[in-house]
């Protein structure tokens, strides 16, 4: 197999075809990064027939993506005896950098640092998610699974710890019902919702044009170049492979 950045991948013109799967994502990114776009939109296609492996951008690849996620942690998540749904959430940013994503990182740090969050949870998985909200704001957030080992730590303490952390931001403390895991697993790293355009013009040209809305290519800029090898899945504590204590961490890179 070539590897990407081979001249008969990436170094071919950006050839716009309405009836591929990508044809939006490619469509807005040919205005910053033709090459990618090229990826992008031949992704599994002919003459290529290999993943473009942007599961950021591509949707077929985030669900292959998914899919090898749950394969690799559902013998973790068998083992749960508490387990607890968790939703953290920052104040919206009106622009977004790979500064912000670190420092929402750090703050996810100091909180498993905690004394009780470690003394009451035995590990688990998170995923951070970036999205772009009605307002045009980004919304930076993180779904954690967690092992609950005290049942006295509940979501005022969780959110008073939060809080302290961030200066004031949301977030849900739920324990998972029976049978409902894996979705929620699932659910955690479900594929990346892209900012679609808002203007009139751009709503306009979608219902003529095109099957499905169009994508704003300056926040997809934005957005790619913010998260471009960032790594935004990370477990802790027995969810790292053959250790029942705190270990070191292991992130995976997406």
């Amino acid at each position: 197999m070539l590897p990407y950045n081979t001249p008969s991948y990436t170094h071919q013109p950006f050839l716009p075809d309405e009836q591929k799967p990508n044809y939006t994502i490619a469509k807005a990114l040919e205005m910053f990064h033709a090459s990618l776009a090229t990826r992008v939109l031949n992704c599994w296609q002919a003459p290529y027939f290999r993943p473009c492996k942007q599961p950021r951008l591509c949707s077929g690849c985030a669900r292959y993506r998914q899919r090898l996620q749950v394969g690799k942690h559902e013998r973790y998540l068998a083992k749960m005896g508490t387990p607890y749904f968790m939703t953290l959430t920052v104040r919206c940013k009106s622009g977004l950098t790979r500064w912000h994503l670190d420092r929402f990182r750090k703050k996810m740090t100091s909180l498993r640092r905690w004394r009780r969050f470690q003394r009451s949870v035995r590990g688990g998985v998170y995923a951070i998610e970036v999205k772009l909200g009605d307002s045009g704001l980004w919304n930076i957030h993180a779904h954690v699974i967690l092992d609950l080992a005290d049942h006295t730590l509940a979501k005022p303490a969780m959110r008073a710890a939060w809080k302290r952390r961030t200066g004031g931001s949301h977030i849900d403390f739920e324990p998972i019902q029976a049978g409902t895991l894996a979705w929620v697993f699932s659910y955690s790293t479900k594929p990346q919702e892209l900012p679609e355009a808002k203007s009139i013009g751009q709503a306009v040209h979608a219902l003529v044009g095109q099957k499905t809305p169009p994508l704003d290519s300056d926040r997809l800029r934005e957005f790619y170049w913010a998260t471009k090898g960032f790594r935004n899945t990370q477990t802790f504590g027995n969810f790292n492979a053959g250790s029942g204590v705190m270990p070191g961490l292991r992130r995976t890179r997406i």
